[in-house]
């Protein structure tokens, strides 16, 4: 049986969930869904469980697999692209973090094209401070790490 949960979107789990893609799409009256998978989802066939949800409902979609297993800015920027090109208006984001994470960020640039510098750039600054600290931990030195964001200055003690 499936479960429904409603914060700011809806989220179905358990079994026979997979069905309730039809539903929700028939009732927000939603025309191309832009899906989201891992390359190796679509490898083993779990993607094709959602793909033929949507086949068997006479529902449109473009399937974007060009997804890492940490997603690059430029994955989400082809992302962007392929979601405007192909002329979709829904997400529908299969796997795991991966490609929920892309789904959300295309998601939110999609939804406001103005937060996209600001987004590139603020996942610039988290890669190149998770790659500092994966160096730091593999070096097992001390570090004070000093960054200037938004007028303040924050302070990384490893």
């Amino acid at each position: 049986m499936a479960q429904r949960f409603i914060l700011n979107g809806t989220s179905y789990h358990g079994a026979g969930a997979i069905q309730e893609i039809a539903t929700e799409v028939k009732s927000r009256g939603f025309k191309k869904a832009f899906v989201c998978s891992d390359p190796d989802l679509v490898k083993f066939g779990v993607t094709a469980k959602v793909l033929k949800v949507l086949d068997d409902n006479g529902f449109s979609y473009e399937l974007y697999s060009n997804i890492k297993p940490n997603p690059t800015i430029e994955n989400v920027q082809t992302g962007v692209e392929a979601f405007k090109n192909a002329g979709t208006d829904y997400l529908i984001a299969i796997g795991g973090g991966s490609s929920m994470d892309t789904a959300k960020a295309i998601g939110i640039i999609i939804n406001n094209p103005v937060l996209r510098v600001l987004l590139i750039q603020r996942i610039r600054q988290f890669l190149l401070l998770q790659f500092l600290l994966q160096l730091v931990q593999l070096q097992k030195l001390p570090l004070i790490m000093l960054l200037l964001m938004q007028r303040r200055i924050v302070r990384w003690y490893v």
